[in-house]
């Protein structure tokens, strides 16, 4: 009950002081949602040679029942209640959290496609923006822009953020060459199992990235998910 009490004071801090306290929200000129609305990332300052590229979870669809106006498997607009809660890693005061005093930039997910998505589909009288690929990429373009050596960096994402952390992984070791990177996909199944465009059960998944992209989406994260580390998605 202490605890409860402790987090619901908490949020209704974060509430009154704006994330603004702590995280500085970055517009995408062009980046979308699964809903249409405007797509944007956040950004917590620290020490500029650690990095910490954060991508968030929150389910996916795939079809009429699922990406429906009703459904419930997915984000349709950015929301960031992880950056409000300040909880763990997303601490920015404690000193208990690991990446204390690191830079933070927090990519959010709101087009229902695991943060890979180059399309837009119709489901049946409404449309999905499935754009993930290309809010992610501006996130990334922003750290490396802004962050040209980093020392160490930590990739990562929980869930649907999980495939995010992993697929996007040989574009960010693919730049920082000389920097100590990890790479935690938390609570995620085996990216080539579930993106595999030749399974029958998963072939809704390939209204995500449309035309040529496909195949080389596919052939570039199972070769990261084998361990080369060569960065031969043309997605990016």
């Amino acid at each position: 009950m202490k605890r409860l009490i402790a987090l619901v004071l908490l949020f209704a801090l974060a509430l009154a002081q704006g994330l603004e306290a702590f995280w500085k929200a970055v517009e995408v000129p062009g980046g979308v949602c699964a809903d249409g609305s405007p797509y944007r990332f956040y950004v917590s300052p620290g020490d500029p040679r650690k990095v910490v590229v954060d991508f968030q979870g929150g389910g996916a669809c795939w079809d009429q029942a699922t990406c429906g106006p009703e459904s419930r498997t997915y984000r349709k607009r950015v929301d960031v209640q992880e950056l409000y809660l300040a909880q763990g890693i997303y601490n920015r005061m404690s000193v208990a959290n690991p990446f204390f005093g690191w830079t933070h930039v927090f990519v959010p997910y709101c087009t229902g496609d695991l943060h890979v998505g180059r399309a837009t589909v119709d489901y049946g009288g409404f449309k999905v923006h499935h754009q993930g690929a290309r809010n992610a990429q501006a996130a990334l373009e922003y750290v490396f822009r802004n962050h040209t050596n980093p020392e160490r960096v930590f990739v990562t994402g929980c869930s649907a953020g999980a495939y995010g952390a992993v697929l996007w992984a040989d574009k960010i070791l693919a730049t920082y060459k000389n920097a100590q990177i990890a790479v935690c996909g938390d609570a995620g199944f085996d990216a080539p199992e579930i993106l595999d465009d030749g399974d029958p059960e998963c072939a809704e998944v390939g209204t995500w990235i449309d035309g040529a992209a496909s195949d080389g989406f596919n052939q570039g994260q199972r070769t990261h998910a084998a361990g080369t580390g060569t960065n031969t998605a043309t997605w990016t």
